[in-house]
């Protein structure tokens, strides 16, 4: 048996979660927050919480960021945390690119616990759940380590990366010849563009991110595609997610509010696949928040990133 990790739909707002060597792109601190919650049809089966900080530090000469990701498969019964330290190091190509190198070390516990589950051997007829049940009961945790890394082009509107997470596939001291996380490569790439239209000013200007990211795991291709509109404070897109070689998994409609201190968006996802009657079944939050530099001496060879 092998298992995938969690997958997001806002492709362009989970950015250290896709590549670690987004660490400091934003030159500025930010703390960022998602909950994504999908499969609401099955009675929360599969939710996934992740939470990061990242910025520059001159101690080290580099970005440094915290990345937490709590995810819950079954209820609960899998439950899968990874605490991670990244470190990132910026090239100056020229004075409108960079060129960073990122690694990243998470703390893994992996744990199973079937004791709440539910057996057809505990029911009664009349009476219904009322036996012991005769399966056995599994209630086993796994702590190791495991490794990501990451490598990021990008200028002050657009960014290309490449990916490497679970480089050493972590695997169960109970069997090792199941993955717990499977290696995962994945590319990206993101641009903004300034469209004019026919008013005056800023009023008559908005912009538009074309972006697309592809991710092989295991023996599993997707590919996630597709465009988001800023106009002032709102933002707006949609995007395609798909398996490559078999079906569309979901089309995703994302809100959102842009402000100097912070990002707030919302998506949904359509789902293109019959798991249940529900069309739209899963739902994704998340959330930046922009704080305060606090050391400057970074500011003047730094490019903020696009679309963060």
């Amino acid at each position: 048996m092998f298992s995938q990790s969690a997958d997001y739909s806002q492709i362009t707002r989970n950015l250290l979660y896709t590549n670690p060597a987004f660490a400091g792109t934003n030159i500025c601190p930010r703390l960022f927050i998602s909950y994504r919650n999908r499969f609401l049809s099955l009675g929360n089966a599969f939710q996934t919480y992740f939470l990061a900080y990242d910025q520059y530090s001159e101690e080290i000469k580099g970005d440094v960021a915290l990345t937490v990701v709590h995810d819950l498969q079954a209820k609960g019964v899998i439950n899968n945390t990874l605490i991670g330290a990244v470190y990132a190091k910026s090239i100056n190509l020229t004075s409108k690119s960079n060129l960073k190198f990122a690694i990243e070390v998470d703390y893994f516990r992996h744990k199973i616990d079937n004791t709440d589950l539910s057996y057809p051997d505990m029911i009664d007829p009349v009476y219904g759940f009322i036996y012991n049940t005769g399966e056995t009961p599994i209630n086993k945790s796994t702590n190791t380590i495991n490794f990501n890394a990451g490598i990021l082009y990008h200028t002050d509107n657009q960014y290309a990366g490449i990916s490497l997470y679970n480089i050493n596939q972590p695997t169960s001291e109970y069997s090792k010849k199941n993955y717990l996380l499977q290696r995962r490569i994945s590319a990206h790439y993101a641009r903004n563009f300034t469209v004019k239209t026919k008013g005056t000013g800023t009023r008559g200007t908005f912009e538009m991110t074309p972006n697309i990211a592809v991710a092989n795991e295991g023996k599993s291709i997707h590919c996630n595609y597709g465009i988001h509109f800023t106009k002032n404070a709102f933002l707006a897109g949609f995007n395609f997610k798909q398996n490559i070689g078999t079906n569309f998994d979901s089309f995703t409609l994302l809100l959102g509010l842009i402000e100097k201190r912070f990002k707030f968006a919302y998506n949904f996802d359509v789902s293109m696949i019959n798991v249940s009657d529900w069309i739209i079944d899963t739902h994704e939050f998340s959330l930046t928040l922009y704080l305060d530099c606090v050391d400057k001496k970074k500011k003047n060879k730094a490019i903020n990133c696009p679309g963060i």
